[in-house]
């Protein structure tokens, strides 16, 4: 992707879990960064529809595509936060070494 396309700022966060004074476990999320992105609505992966809880919901996929970074894995809970919307994300994948990385991710509506 050229440099020039990624031209939106988005939030980057990471889920962390811990207990609280009774025992249980409180998830909070917390800022990674906020970094420039590019932002595309791919036409190929289908908005699929489904049932969450007997509501009604769709799944809208959306890639954003960011530098490199060595703290965004496949193995942590990541989510971007981008035009007051959340979006879990699902697949991190490398574009070339260690130029880009390609967050698949899920918005449901």
């Amino acid at each position: 992707m050229i440099i020039g396309k990624m031209d939106r700022r988005v939030t980057l966060q990471a889920l962390s879990v811990t207990k609280d004074s009774k025992g249980g476990t409180v998830k909070t999320w917390s800022t990674l960064d906020v970094v420039w992105a590019g932002v595309r609505y791919p036409a190929t992966m289908a908005m699929n529809e489904g049932e969450e809880a007997g509501v009604e919901t769709s799944i809208i996929p959306v890639e954003f595509t960011i530098r490199w970074r060595q703290d965004i894995t496949i193995n942590e809970t990541i989510r971007v936060y981008y035009q007051s919307k959340y979006y879990d994300v699902k697949r991190v994948n490398e574009i070339g070494r260690k130029e880009m990385l390609k967050l698949v991710t899920e918005k449901r509506v």
